[in-house]
């Protein structure tokens, strides 16, 4: 398996880092009128848009997304905003500008690692001054009700800067967790735990020179040497659990009671075999193939989190698979002890994701939620050529996948129809409810040029990726997968000028199970794209409502030179699945050749000239029955002097068009 590291703020020491990667997806060209197949396969709808916030809001739009079931709540870095599940409209709950609670300083950056829980908001702001600043955990009821208050923040502490050396504005790195009135916090070594309602605040356990102050760390080695720090802290609000690592990349998973202060139980640790206790012999994670050296924690996306009876964690160690494969997964322990299990890994047979030869080498598995015994985790095939990111839910022993990047979402695809000007949305940072709820925010990445006269002037293309919306998946409620048709409503060829419309139709996909008398319903969204007129641009979008035939029409107005590709994006319904058509392309035709005399038969001679409609055309005719080439006499503009019976047939090229039908003129002189 491979890692897409991301930029880090802070050295991590000897941790792993699970990361995301922004792959490029496109759909293939095929024929017209033919039919792609849904790839949303679970109730998806749109919570909000990147339109609906200003300018310097949408910049911060996109990041992660929390929710309870009931709540949701986002940053935009410059306000925290929510909402309910059911769509209410987005409320700005705390703003920059407002003082961080407990103190008379105002804020001017909200991090975009915010929690929901039973109705409360928490989230971390800061005054944005380095190490001097002031830094601080807060709670806010999601109604606005009440104003924020304070958790905790860094005057509480010994060392203030501890603070600023872990926050994350990108939202890499969660030193927090919060569950049930709960807060658990690790900073620089130390284990902090709070209420919400800012009492009980209190070290829950700290480094110390002889090892893991107050942990059942087993054995000498590990008391002597496990002196660096705790991070990857979880809490289901009654115990907690954190990640230690040392600086002999030694690690290990902890948890205790947060009840009681400085005592903790070791649940798994990489103990390595050496020269000052040769008894300890190397800890290999559930199910690896191979012997290798320490495994280390994943460092993002909450990689150890509790559910019920166990904890999870994602894991891995180099060469775990053979001597340059890697061995990687999502595991579970239980919370008491005991042996721990896989749950998912890069060689597991997820379906629709494989390696070279149809290995299971080089899945990248790039985060996982987990609540009320729901697994979802996020994967991604590195090594196709388009690869794509997907959600999968575990039901026993079942990879069941509830949506893909490239699906349309709410009118808008998560990943954009053509990967030659723009690529797929990056699905990152899961929050799950206990219901089953899914909340994740969208991208598209869309080609955007340099700035000749600046530092960045490079000669090409380059991409950005720019915020869609906030999303809610409902797990518990697969869909009718969908096929999209569409097709032209003129005849071939399509000429220059001419006016068709797309006719577009949605249905049930061959073989779903689907009553007789439900139909799609909901909006469907036109992408194209014409290099050759329009030059290097995202695609343009017109939209439909479909009827209550499932069909829906879309005038093209007057088609320019070049080549069209369409594609059509359907968003769904609560019963049916999004889908995308296959591209429908088609290049355009000059416009046939007109004469300025009606063939026919006339008495006197005639003086036919040959015009075309389409700017930049040459024209070409033979008077000798031939069909004419691009090697036949070219017309001007002398007129050809008709004074017997002929026929005169021309064509019409211009450049990037194919050209035109043969106009083919008749006349008879009679005298």
């Amino acid at each position: 398996m491979s890692f897409h590291s991301f930029p880090s703020r802070r050295p991590v020491g000897e941790r792993t880092l699970f990361a995301r990667s922004l792959p490029v997806l496109g759909l293939a060209t095929l024929c017209l009128a033919s039919i792609g197949t849904a790839s949303s396969q679970y109730s998806t709808r749109e919570l909000t848009n990147s339109t609906l916030f200003a300018a310097p809001s949408q910049h911060g739009f996109g990041k992660p997304i929390a929710t309870d079931g009931t709540w949701v709540a986002y940053s935009t870095g410059v306000s925290l905003w929510s909402q309910t599940v059911a769509g209410s409209k987005p409320k700005r709950i705390f703003a920059s500008g407002e003082l961080l609670p407990g103190s008379n300083i105002e804020a001017t950056l909200i991090y975009p690692q915010v929690f929901v829980t039973d109705g409360t908001v928490v989230f971390l702001a800061t005054n944005n001054k380095g190490e001097s600043g002031l830094f601080g955990l807060y709670a806010v009821k999601a109604n606005g009700s009440e104003p924020a208050t304070r958790v905790f923040d860094s005057t509480q502490v010994a060392n203030a800067y501890d603070w600023s050396g872990d926050m994350d504005p990108y939202a890499y790195a969660w030193p927090i967790q919060v569950s049930h009135g709960v807060a658990v916090i690790a900073l620089q070594g130390v284990l902090y735990s709070a209420n919400l309602n800012g009492t009980d605040v209190k070290t829950l356990w700290q480094t110390s020179p002889s090892g893991f102050k107050g942990c059942s760390s087993g054995g000498a080695y590990n008391q002597i040497f496990l002196v660096n720090s705790a991070y990857l802290p979880a809490t289901n609000g009654t115990n907690y659990a954190f990640a230690g690592g040392s600086t002999l990349e030694f690690t290990g998973l902890y948890q205790g009671p947060l009840s009681v202060d400085n005592s903790c139980n070791g649940l798994i640790n990489s103990q390595i075999s050496n020269d000052f206790d040769p008894s300890q012999e190397l800890k290999t994670l559930p199910g690896q193939p191979a012997k290798a050296g320490p495994f280390a924690f994943a460092n993002t996306f909450q990689s150890i989190q509790i559910d019920g009876d166990y904890v999870y964690f994602g894991a891995s160690v180099t060469n775990g698979v053979s001597s340059t494969e890697d061995y990687t997964g999502f595991f579970r322990i239980p919370l008491k002890g005991g042996s721990a299990e896989a749950i998912v890994t890069n060689i597991s047979h997820i379906p629709g994701i494989t390696g070279k030869d149809g290995a299971f080498d080089e899945v990248d598995l790039m985060g996982f939620a987990v609540s009320n015994g729901r697994f979802v985790f996020m994967a991604q095939d590195a090594v196709s050529p388009n690869p794509v990111m997907s959600f999968y839910m575990i039901e026993g022993t079942k990879f069941v996948k509830l949506f893909t990047s490239g699906s349309s979402v709410s009118n808008v695809c998560a990943g954009a129809p053509d990967a030659e000007y723009a690529a797929p949305g990056a699905l990152d940072q899961v929050s799950l409810s206990a219901s089953g709820l899914l909340a994740f925010g969208a991208e598209i990445r869309v080609a955007t040029f340099p700035n000749q006269s600046g530092p960045c002037s490079y000669p090409q293309a380059y991409y950005i990726d720019q915020p869609v919306g906030y999303f809610l998946l409902d797990t518990t409620h697969p869909l009718i997968a969908t096929e999209t048709e569409i097709s032209l409503s003129v005849a071939q060829p399509v000429v220059y000028g001419e006016k068709p419309s797309l006719r577009i139709t949605v249905m049930p996909a061959e073989g779903a199970r689907n009553p007789r008398d439900l139909v799609p319903t909901g909006t469907v969204s036109v992408y194209y794209t014409n290099p050759s007129y329009f030059g290097d641009q995202q695609p343009t979008i017109n939209t439909a409502n479909l009827d209550s035939d499932g069909k829906a029409t879309i005038a093209l107005g007057a088609q320019q030179n070049g080549t069209y590709s369409y594609v059509v994006a359907y968003g769904g319904d609560t019963n049916f699945s999004s889908s995308a058509s296959a591209k429908l392309v088609f290049p355009l035709h000059v416009s046939a050749p007109t004469f300025s005399v009606t063939p026919g038969k006339y008495s006197t001679a005639q003086s036919v000239y040959i015009t075309d409609s389409t700017p930049g055309s040459t024209i070409y005719f033979t008077t000798n029955g031939n069909t004419p080439t691009t090697r036949s006499p070219v017309f001007g503009s002398t007129p050809i002097n008709v004074s017997q019976s002929e026929t005169i047939k021309a064509i019409a090229v211009a450049t990037g068009d194919a050209p035109s039908p043969v106009s083919v003129g008749t006349y008879k002189i009679v005298q």
